[in-house]
């Protein structure tokens, strides 16, 4: 695991009130949906699907997809938005960001200790342990985590959204507030999926 206060390797290992479990929370500084697009302009085909952006008080809270991480016993539907109202019910897409499968970096909200608290138990996650997505039940993605970093709360934003460099390549990131019960941090896991037709050997 590392930390991003300067970054310190600290190794892999397994083993309030309810807005302050969100990785996203009314009171804190976010970044605007403006901000969040022009991070990412057009490197993400989400931009640019309808009926995607989810708005609070709307009855779009519909699951999308699933993610299931069988090493902590994580199999849960997961909505479009990083709003209150959504990651309360599971995990959440940050909007402008891919849907998991597509090319860049697909990133998630969740809660750890509150409500369906999906993402309790993302400190016990090793390298190479599974990251499944689906999209409506159809295009099954399979990512392998490679890093687990802690995040203070004024970094988190910039470092989740950041996308790859490199064009075509999959990944996932999870993150929700830590320790449980604070906000001060942010567990962020990232995960990649290999490229399609890449073989073992690659």
């Amino acid at each position: 695991m590392l930390m991003f206060e300067p970054a310190e390797s600290v190794g892999p290992h397994r083993g309030q009130s309810n807005n302050e479990e969100s990785g996203l929370t009314r009171n804190q500084s976010r970044p605007s949906e403006k901000r969040v697009h022009d991070h990412l302009s057009s490197k993400s085909s989400y931009t640019h699907k309808r009926g995607v952006w989810v708005k609070p008080g709307q009855k779009r809270n519909v699951p999308v997809g699933r993610i299931t991480i069988p090493a902590i016993d994580i199999d849960a539907p997961y909505r479009l938005g990083t709003h209150d109202d959504i990651v309360q019910l599971g995990p959440g897409l940050w909007p402008a960001t891919p849907f998991p499968g597509e090319a860049g970096n697909a990133v998630f909200a969740g809660h750890r200790t509150t409500y369906t608290h999906p993402f309790r138990d993302l400190d016990l996650l090793d390298e190479g342990d599974q990251i499944q997505t689906t999209i409506q039940g159809r295009r099954h993605t399979v990512f392998k985590v490679f890093r687990t970093t802690i995040v203070p709360e004024a970094a988190y934003a910039d470092f989740v959204l950041d996308q790859p460099e490199h064009p075509g390549v999959r990944m996932i990131t999870l993150f929700a507030c830590t320790p449980k019960g604070s906000r001060s941090h942010r567990i962020v896991v990232q995960a990649r999926a290999p490229r399609p037709g890449a073989t073992k050997s690659d």
